[in-house]
């Protein structure tokens, strides 16, 4: 699906394959004392949960189809179990000081990231597009992860994994 919306804009960085993930919560620069705590927390919220189902499926854009910065494919199947783990990972990691999400969790994989401010009319008209289903998977971990951010695309590494049992 990448490979045919990037022949549609190719004013949009696309997201490799191995960098294609859902957030549950972003944290942006975490002290590396407070590492093993975030940790912690993780592997709390994760103990006793489940794995579960995933159907990813319906492509469209933040801030709107219209003005398309990020193209993303949104979860349509799962939304009530990966939306209650992001609650609870919320809810830990608040009482670490980090802040409370004040928009709803929308469960979604970033697909491509706009890289100017230019016409997108073709990507435009194409927004949003109602694939009934792309993939499905299994949600069976919760991972910390580190992003590095770079000329190209953004490095990502795992800190911890936490098992939903």
């Amino acid at each position: 699906m990448i490979t045919g919306l990037s022949r549609l804009e190719r004013d949009f960085r696309w997201v490799p394959p191995e960098n294609l993930h859902i957030t549950l919560k972003f944290l942006g620069d975490v002290k590396p004392e407070d590492i093993s705590a975030v940790t912690d927390a993780i592997r709390n919220v994760a103990r006793g949960k489940r794995p579960f189902m995933v159907t990813i499926g319906n492509v469209s854009a933040f801030p709107s189809p219209a003005n398309p910065r990020i193209i993303w494919v949104g979860v349509t199947e799962g939304t009530e179990a990966l939306r209650s783990l992001a609650g609870e990972v919320d809810n830990a990691l608040s009482q670490l000081g980090f802040p409370r999400e004040t928009r709803p969790f929308t469960g979604h994989i970033t697909i491509g990231r706009r890289r100017s401010h230019s016409n997108h009319s073709g990507m435009r008209n194409r927004l949003p597009l109602d694939v009934p289903r792309i993939s499905s998977f299994v949600v069976s971990s919760v991972e910390v992860m580190r992003s590095v951010l770079g000329p190209g695309a953004p490095t990502y590494s795992v800190i911890s994994s936490a098992k939903l049992e």
